[in-house]
């Protein structure tokens, strides 16, 4: 559907690659860009954790669990996505 995200599954079926790591979305991520702190250092930022364990993995670290990010929807989203209102 147009619009849509693709999932994890389905990029790393396209790709064919292994999962180091998903990155939740994080308005923290705007913050940190605007005002020059480095993300990885925001002890409050869950992408800031999800890019500080992927480091972990890819330095070796094993059995890290790769965490699924969780999004609330609104009422709002659900309606509108079912009678293909746009956002």
């Amino acid at each position: 559907m147009r619009g849509e995200m693709l999932s994890h599954e389905d990029v790393l079926e396209v790709l064919s690659i292994d999962l180091v790591g998903l990155v939740p979305m994080d308005e923290k991520v705007l913050i940190s860009s605007n005002t020059g702190t480095p993300l990885v250092l925001q002890s409050d930022s869950k992408a800031g954790a999800a890019f500080r364990q992927i480091a972990r993995r890819l330095d070796g670290e094993e059995d890290l669990p790769i965490e699924m990010p969780v999004y609330k929807t609104s009422m709002w989203h659900k309606i509108s996505k079912t009678f293909g209102l746009k956002q």
